[in-house]
């Protein structure tokens, strides 16, 4: 895609350098209270840890790929 001027537009790019780092913060949120909900219902409480560690991992990776997008972003979208 390109914009009026022939210069490329990548918008999946742009929402997640905007966004990414929330969503990533919601995804590792959501795994922790998923896990402490599952081991409040089910009365397992090892899944509450299991959600913790989940839920840091997730938030870590999703960081990781928002920082690369990032570096992307800024190589191939000219100033």
């Amino acid at each position: 895609m390109t914009d009026s001027e022939g210069m490329p537009h990548y918008p999946v790019l742009g929402l997640v350098r905007r966004h990414g780092k929330s969503v990533a913060a919601l995804v590792g949120i959501g795994l922790l209270a998923l896990g402490a909900g599952g081991a409040w219902a089910l009365q397992f409480w090892p899944c509450a840890i299991l959600g913790a560690i989940m839920g840091a991992l997730a938030w870590g990776l999703l960081l990781s790929y928002v920082e690369m997008v990032e570096i992307i972003f800024d190589t191939l979208v000219p100033r």
